[in-house]
Protein backbone atom coordinates (compact mmCIF):
# COMPACT_ATOMS: atom_id res chain seq x y z
CA UNK A 1 0.00 0.00 0.00
CA UNK A 2 0.64 3.70 -0.21
CA UNK A 3 0.86 6.41 2.79
CA UNK A 4 -2.60 6.55 2.42
CA UNK A 5 -3.35 3.28 3.09
CA UNK A 6 -0.68 3.15 5.76
CA UNK A 7 -2.17 5.81 7.80
CA UNK A 8 -5.06 4.25 7.94
CA UNK A 9 -3.96 1.16 9.20
CA UNK A 10 -2.15 2.86 11.89
CA UNK A 11 -5.41 4.50 12.83
CA UNK A 12 -7.09 1.45 13.16
CA UNK A 13 -3.77 -0.33 15.11
CA UNK A 14 -3.25 2.17 17.25
CA UNK A 15 -7.13 2.26 17.85
CA UNK A 16 -7.01 -1.44 19.29
CA UNK A 17 -3.76 -0.91 21.16
CA UNK A 18 -1.55 -2.47 19.09
CA UNK A 19 1.96 -1.53 16.87
CA UNK A 20 3.48 -1.50 13.55
CA UNK A 21 6.71 -0.74 11.84
CA UNK A 22 6.56 1.11 8.68
CA UNK A 23 8.89 3.41 6.11
CA UNK A 24 8.68 5.20 3.09
CA UNK A 25 9.55 3.59 -0.16
CA UNK A 26 9.10 5.78 -3.01
CA UNK A 27 8.21 4.12 -6.54
CA UNK A 28 9.07 6.37 -8.64
CA UNK A 29 11.41 9.57 -9.29
CA UNK A 30 8.46 11.85 -8.49
CA UNK A 31 7.74 10.34 -5.33
CA UNK A 32 11.47 10.33 -4.43
CA UNK A 33 11.54 13.82 -4.99
CA UNK A 34 8.76 14.71 -2.86
CA UNK A 35 9.89 12.38 -0.15
CA UNK A 36 13.34 14.68 -0.13
CA UNK A 37 11.44 17.81 -0.57
CA UNK A 38 10.09 17.22 2.67
CA UNK A 39 12.79 16.14 4.39
CA UNK A 40 11.81 12.82 5.04
CA UNK A 41 14.27 9.71 5.63
CA UNK A 42 13.85 6.34 3.44
CA UNK A 43 15.91 4.76 5.92
CA UNK A 44 13.98 5.67 9.17
CA UNK A 45 11.67 2.80 11.16
CA UNK A 46 8.60 4.89 11.94
CA UNK A 47 6.10 3.32 14.72
CA UNK A 48 2.77 4.22 15.24
CA UNK A 49 3.00 6.60 17.31
CA UNK A 50 5.04 8.44 14.54
CA UNK A 51 2.26 7.88 12.23
CA UNK A 52 -0.78 8.89 14.24
CA UNK A 53 0.26 11.36 17.18
CA UNK A 54 -3.14 11.01 18.86
CA UNK A 55 -5.88 8.85 20.59
CA UNK A 56 -8.63 10.82 19.11
CA UNK A 57 -9.06 8.22 16.51
CA UNK A 58 -12.18 7.74 14.83
CA UNK A 59 -11.89 4.46 12.14
CA UNK A 60 -14.72 3.39 10.01
CA UNK A 61 -14.85 -0.02 7.68
CA UNK A 62 -17.37 -2.25 5.93
CA UNK A 63 -17.25 -4.85 4.14
CA UNK A 64 -17.02 -5.01 0.30
CA UNK A 65 -16.25 -8.67 0.37
CA UNK A 66 -15.84 -10.87 2.90
CA UNK A 67 -12.58 -10.86 4.96
CA UNK A 68 -11.00 -12.18 8.15
CA UNK A 69 -12.90 -9.15 10.13
CA UNK A 70 -16.18 -8.73 7.83
CA UNK A 71 -18.33 -10.38 6.14
CA UNK A 72 -18.91 -8.18 2.31
CA UNK A 73 -22.14 -7.19 1.54
CA UNK A 74 -24.89 -9.92 0.95
CA UNK A 75 -27.60 -9.24 -1.83
CA UNK A 76 -31.02 -10.37 -1.07
CA UNK A 77 -34.15 -9.78 -3.62
CA UNK A 78 -35.43 -6.48 -1.83
CA UNK A 79 -32.82 -5.88 0.34
CA UNK A 80 -29.04 -5.49 1.48
CA UNK A 81 -26.57 -6.60 4.38
CA UNK A 82 -23.73 -5.03 5.34
CA UNK A 83 -21.41 -5.11 8.30
CA UNK A 84 -18.94 -2.44 10.27
CA UNK A 85 -16.56 -1.84 12.40
CA UNK A 86 -16.11 1.55 14.21
CA UNK A 87 -13.29 1.90 16.62
CA UNK A 88 -12.68 4.98 18.66
CA UNK A 89 -9.10 5.12 19.80
CA UNK A 90 -9.97 7.58 23.11
CA UNK A 91 -11.52 4.96 24.74
CA UNK A 92 -10.93 1.67 23.34
CA UNK A 93 -14.72 1.04 22.21
CA UNK A 94 -15.26 -1.14 19.00
CA UNK A 95 -18.31 -1.82 17.41
CA UNK A 96 -19.56 -3.95 15.11
CA UNK A 97 -22.58 -2.90 13.23
CA UNK A 98 -24.82 -5.33 11.13
CA UNK A 99 -27.54 -3.25 8.96
CA UNK A 100 -30.03 -4.26 6.90
CA UNK A 101 -30.81 -1.97 3.66
CA UNK A 102 -33.93 -1.80 2.03
CA UNK A 103 -32.95 -1.78 -1.51
CA UNK A 104 -36.54 -0.50 -2.78
CA UNK A 105 -36.36 2.83 -0.77
CA UNK A 106 -32.54 3.67 -0.99
CA UNK A 107 -32.81 3.44 -4.86
CA UNK A 108 -36.44 5.73 -4.78
CA UNK A 109 -34.49 8.00 -2.55
CA UNK A 110 -31.51 8.61 -5.03
CA UNK A 111 -31.73 11.42 -7.13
Amino acid sequence: GGVTEGILAACAVRALGGAMLGRLAPQSAEERAAVLEANMDTARIMTCDDLVSSDEIFFAATGVTDGPILRGIRHYVDRAETESLILRGETGTRRHIRAEHTLRRLFKAAP
